[in-house]
């Protein structure tokens, strides 16, 4: 059993601009056709406009220290959720990416089988990105963006 943290972003962010985005310690496992990739696109996965892709992010065989003191309930690890936070800061800056959508989940089965239900979704800016990290909910996709885009304007 394995913790698996999946990111979901637009295919207009290049595969070099994606990976430049992150820390070099961290490894990239392509997931879209799998389940998690695809509970973790959702809809946009077949958006023909607007197509994404999702990926798992690691450290070593497992995503727990990304997640940091939130996934320190199930294992023991260093935190290393400032270098998520700082390549999520980094993909949000391009003007290709607008939002990503990320997904935190106990693998105990195979990757390319494993199905579970998505539990709820939730919108969140960077700035909110270590509290929620805190508190992060398993089968829970998360929607980044750098700016509220539920902004009212003022009459």
């Amino acid at each position: 059993m394995s913790y698996f943290l999946c990111l979901a972003i637009p295919e207009t962010v290049s595969e070099s601009a994606f990976r430049a985005a992150f820390d070099q310690s961290i490894w990239f496992t392509a997931v879209t056709d799998c389940p998690i990739g695809k509970i973790t696109c959702g809809k946009r996965i077949n958006d023909k406009r607007n197509k994404w892709r999702a990926t798992f992010l690691q450290i070593g065989f497992c995503s727990a220290k990304l997640i940091g003191k939130g996934a320190i309930k199930k294992t023991h690890n260093n935190d290393k959720s400032p270098l998520l936070i700082a390549g999520l800061q980094r993909l949000l800056a391009d003007e290709n990416c607008p939002s990503v959508c990320f997904l935190g989940h106990w693998m105990q089965g195979s990757i390319s089988e494993e199905e579970f239900l998505l539990r709820g979704q939730e919108q969140i800016i960077v700035a909110q990105l270590p509290e929620v990290l805190e508190r992060l909910e398993e089968d829970t996709r998360y929607v980044l963006f750098q700016e509220p885009p539920w902004r009212f304007e003022e009459n």
